[in-house]
């Protein structure tokens, strides 16, 4: 076990992933004991740095023979790769894992979305104005402020405008039959901004309307550093990380193993996406989430949205991110929503 022990934190010093399922296991399980005592409490955090067993490494055909990009120099936390692939397929070979620079190229069309499904960014907080890695603490200035929420309040009007100009007046029965469902982040500037929608809602409509607190949509994890900006980073080898972070699209970087890496994040958002879709599934439903930045941006790699697309294929997830109570239509969703909202107004139209 000491062995394991001894490579695994070689392994992972170097920031590199060992392909063996029984050492995976092995590793695993000491990690999980070590973690009990010196990684934060987070909302949603992986025990392992690594991915998980179901995404294999693997080796890329010619086709996917993309160039490096950049030299050693230039990247100043590049891994070390003479026994790995350059290249690893994740996501169920959506997508390609450059092993060397940490970037993600897509590998074929993005998931599916079999229902209407509007995410929401959070309102405005100190955290956001000073630069800080906010991630899933919930201090005073990871909460919303003045600005925020007046951004909350205005985002909710917006909001109801559109579920009106969709539903007209067969709104309340379509929100009361349960169809309309809202989801919220467990974190406090975003249960702030979907209770700025519900308080509006219900007085519109006199419709009191449920929320779904859901664990998988909060912020990225960011470990040792979360709540600090650049500045306030005391260790000078995790400041430079940080800043590298912001400058590159590397979605390995998981803070010395005390956080998740972007690509955490993705899995993570794939994995909602798909039990989201076999919940809803062609039903007359609604659903609107209200999350955070990088989250909703995974959610965009997850379906392969152009925008975050560079042209050697290349996925921008730091990217055309959204603005403060900014909303987003997922995938097909908008076209899903017509769709319902169009025969609801037949059946139920007064």
């Amino acid at each position: 076990m000491a062995e394991v022990i001894g490579l695994y934190q070689k392994l992972h010093t170097k920031n590199i992933w060992p392909s063996s399922k029984k050492f995976l296991i092995a590793a695993k399980e000491c990690v999980t004991i070590s973690n009990q005592f010196t990684q934060p409490k987070n909302i949603y955090m992986k025990s392992m740095t690594t991915l998980p067993l179901s995404h294999t490494t693997t080796t890329v055909s010619e086709s996917h023979a993309l160039p490096l990009v950049g030299t050693p120099q230039q990247i100043p936390f590049r891994r070390e790769h003479t026994a790995f692939p350059q290249y690893r397929a994740v996501l169920n070979n959506r997508l390609l894992l450059d092993q060397y620079t940490g970037h993600l190229y897509r590998n074929g069309a993005g998931a599916d979305v079999t229902f209407p499904l509007l995410m929401v960014r959070h309102g405005e907080t100190n955290g956001n104005i000073n630069g800080a890695f906010q991630g899933q603490i919930d201090i005073p200035d990871s909460q919303l402020n003045a600005n925020g929420k007046a951004q909350a309040k205005n985002a909710a009007q917006r909001l109801y405008r559109e579920l009106l100009d969709l539903f007209d007046d067969t709104l309340p029965s379509f929100a009361a039959s349960g169809n309309l469902i809202i989801m919220q982040s467990p974190l406090g500037r975003t249960r702030e901004t979907a209770k700025a929608f519900l308080d509006e809602f219900e007085a519109q409509t006199g419709v009191a309307l449920n929320v779904i607190t859901e664990k998988k949509l909060a912020e990225s994890c960011f470990g040792v550093i979360e709540g600090l900006n650049l500045d306030q980073i005391p260790d000078e080898e995790l400041r430079k990380l940080a800043a590298y972070f912001r400058s590159e699209q590397d979605a390995t970087v998981d803070w010395k193993g005390t956080g998740e890496s972007y690509l955490d994040v993705i899995i993570r958002a794939d994995t909602l996406l798909d039990e989201l879709n076999l919940r809803y599934a062609q039903q007359p439903v609604l659903v609107i989430a209200f999350s955070h930045g990088a989250f909703i941006n995974a959610l965009r790699v997850v379906i392969a949205d152009d925008a975050l697309i560079e042209e050697d294929g290349m996925i921008a997830f730091r990217k055309n991110g959204l603005k403060n109570t900014e909303s987003y239509w997922v995938g097909d969703s908008r076209r899903h929503i017509h769709q319902i909202a169009a025969r609801w107004r037949i059946t139920h139209q007064q």
